[in-house]
């Protein structure tokens, strides 16, 4: 519109203590944190599953944290959550998971890759990934979950697919002095799981 204002989108900060739009609530005692590294070659945006969003440019690193033990009703009934994060429904056990939106920069209702990182209570930490748009339009065709399998410290695994786009995730080894430098002030995080991402391709397009 003629005269509008463009809202600016803030850069995604990097390393201690998490801040911004990737922090999530720091309660409970399970919960993931990390760096999300952009390896591709253009900026690209994150938005959280609140909907706030920053850039990153190429070769840079955001810091996130958040996370993922809460009730499954807490989740669910969320009002604040963006439009495109997955559900239970179309994102198999997502729903309680930590979610992030990766897509290009600018950002205007455009192809994504939700990410989603999950802390269970019981069991290994594990990542998943979806074609999402921020509008909330999903891939008809193509919907699907990839997943990675119960990462352990030091494993890696890489999420690929040709509407999920890329993303190598690698588990590093639970630290109690990283988490309080990261979050400090919340000794229930002290053996969240160290997930670092690293973005190496953002959907092109939806395979219909």
């Amino acid at each position: 519109m003629p005269g509008e204002v463009a809202r600016e989108i803030p850069e995604c900060p990097a390393n201690s203590p998490v801040r911004g739009p990737l922090l999530d609530k720091l309660e409970k005692y399970n919960g993931v944190f990390g760096h999300v590294y952009n390896q591709t070659t253009d900026r690209i945006t994150i938005i959280s599953q609140e909907g706030d969003d920053c850039w990153l440019d190429p070769g840079k690193g955001a810091s996130y944290a958040g996370t993922t033990d809460l009730n499954k009703g807490e989740r669910r009934f969320s009002s604040t959550y963006a439009p495109w994060r997955p559900s239970a429904v179309d994102g198999g056990d997502g729903e309680t998971w930590l979610w992030m939106l990766v897509t290009p920069y600018p950002d205007y209702g455009v192809r994504g890759m939700a990410i989603g990182l999950d802390d269970p209570r019981a069991g290994w930490p594990s990542a998943g990934s979806i074609y999402r748009e921020s509008n909330g339009r999903v891939c008809k065709r193509d919907d699907i979950l990839l997943q990675t399998n119960g990462l352990s410290e030091g494993d890696e695994y890489r999420l690929s697919g040709s509407s999920q786009g890329s993303v190598l995730v690698k588990r590093l080894e639970d630290s109690e002095r990283i988490a309080r430098e990261w979050m400090p002030g919340h000794t229930n995080t002290d053996d969240w799981a160290r997930i670092d991402l690293y973005i190496e391709r953002v959907p092109t397009n939806c395979v219909r």
